[in-house]
């Protein structure tokens, strides 16, 4: 008894409000440099303009591919398109260690191993362009009947030429990867983004000009090919006015260094976690799955937006990416403390409003999409899919710190298991929830400990080395 009176005397009491005081001033101080940061505020803008001209631009063209092409080539294009995106994953691993190393140049000023490492970096991402490019031509030349079966004569030539075109605008799409890269890590992310923007909309608007006038599908990816090349356009002019040197070169024994900063252990790492990543992102894949079309349309319907509210949640920690990664290299510890620790609490607030507004309101929105008639009407499974957009969102900012940071190892701990419990669960109860049970299994996993695994990430070590080829 007299332990609990403890706790409520004067002295006890006034300690605690000068330190909720103090949480709350430094809460406002770091919303107010956050507002004043314009190169931040220019990231996140640039990065929602970005989502949505990619995205609308998708969209807007369908009706015209459909309109101009038929089924079969649309088909096809579809799947060139999809190729673009999909190629990524072999050049993933080296994205996040070369945004580290090139951040941490950055960080000290340090323009002359900054230029020597984009340099390699850039030489690197077009190797692999080019690798591509060679693969794909093969492919098109000794693959005819696999590749082409089931069109026309004039559909074989047209995709065959097509595919060829689709080999040079991966050379040119990783090459203008690699400088929005260096940008970033500049803290120029403003700059690097709307350089992308530019590109998709003379690309798009050049493609419905190109459809209107009768064009054919190779067209469209020579306007593909455009999108990149305004881009690179952009970026080696901003670029120009920071550093000192842009040209690329074949390695030498002197970069012996930076190959193994970037691959060993952290290449390694990256790796692993981008696979991960694509296995938690395969969910609709998983329900098809399990339990075919129907299951797989009900699944869409219900999560198509809430994931659309999920990426514009995450484009708030992903756009401090350059920031926590220099903060980090020049061992500014406490300050890296406060910025993730406030950013946690303030985007957990903003999940859960938007998750709890999905959860509410989302039949409504569904309905208001696609008609009341073809919507789904289970008022659980927008409260679960709710609780997905709370969940995920949440734990995206010990993700971003941990990848700025390069603690790989318990970073993909986390995931993998966030990704054998999901799977588990949804196998388990898909019997009886159907596509549900992904849902169920999402909130479930998170609730029994995977957020938890996530938030742990949070916490620093002051001691340890801030160099990505410190082993972790």
């Amino acid at each position: 008894m007299d332990f609990i009176q403890a706790l409520y005397t004067p002295r006890v009491i006034s300690r605690k409000m000068n330190q909720i005081k103090l949480t709350i001033y430094t809460a406002a101080q770091l919303l107010k440099s956050a507002m004043q940061n314009s190169g931040y505020l220019k990231a996140i803008s640039s990065g929602y303009l970005l989502m949505g001209a990619a995205t609308l631009v998708q969209v807007a063209l369908v009706p015209f591919y459909l309109e101009a092409f038929g089924q079969y080539q649309f088909g096809v294009l579809m799947v060139l398109l999809s190729l673009v995106s999909f190629s990524a994953i072999g050049i993933g691993w080296l994205s996040g260690g070369s945004l580290r190393l090139l951040g941490e140049y950055a960080a000290f000023g340090d323009e002359v191993e900054f230029c020597r490492a984009f340099r390699l970096i850039k030489t690197i991402y077009l190797g692999y362009g080019l690798f591509l490019a060679v693969v794909i031509g093969i492919m098109a030349l000794c693959f005819n009947e696999m590749l082409f079966s089931g069109g026309t004569d004039a559909d074989v030539s047209a995709v065959r030429f097509a595919l060829f075109l689709l080999g040079g605008h991966l050379v040119l799409y990783f090459s203008a990867g690699a400088d929005r890269l260096a940008l970033t890590a500049r803290k120029c992310q403003g700059g690097a983004n709307m350089a992308q923007v530019s590109g998709i909309v003379v690309s798009g608007v050049g493609t419905v000009f190109w459809l209107f006038n009768g064009g054919d599908m190779p067209g469209v990816i020579i306007f593909q090919i455009l999108s990149p090349i305004v881009s690179i356009f952009l970026t080696r002019r901003l670029l120009k006015r920071q550093l000192i040197s842009l040209g690329m070169y074949w390695p030498t024994r002197k970069d012996i260094d930076i190959f193994k900063r970037l691959g060993g252990r952290t290449g390694v790492g990256f790796f692993i976690h981008g696979v991960l990543v694509v296995a938690l992102l395969s969910d609709t894949m998983l329900v098809s799955i399990l339990g075919g079309a129907k299951a797989v349309t009900e699944f869409y319907l219900v999560c198509k937006i809430a994931e659309a509210l999920v990426l514009l949640i995450w484009r708030i920690p992903e756009s401090l990416t350059p920031y926590l990664v220099q903060m980090d290299a020049r061992g500014e510890q406490k300050a890296l403390a406060r910025v993730t620790r406030f950013g946690y609490f303030a985007i957990g607030i903003v999940s859960l409003t938007v998750g709890a507004t999905y959860a509410l309101i989302g039949p409504h929105l569904v309905g208001f999409w696609v008609g009341e008639s073809h919507a789904p009407t289970d008022p659980l499974s927008y409260a679960l899919a709710g609780g997905v957009i709370f969940w995920l969102g949440l734990s995206r900012l010990p993700i971003v710190l941990a990848s700025a940071r390069v603690t790989l190892r318990q970073l993909n701990l986390a995931a993998g298991i966030e990704l054998s419990g999901k799977l588990f669960v949804t196998i388990l109860l898909f019997p009886r929830l159907g596509y549900m049970s992904v849902l169920v299994a999402i909130n479930l996993v998170h609730c029994l400990g995977v957020s938890f695994l996530y938030f742990r990430l949070l916490r620093l070590d002051h001691k340890r080395l801030n160099t990505i080829g410190q082993v972790r």
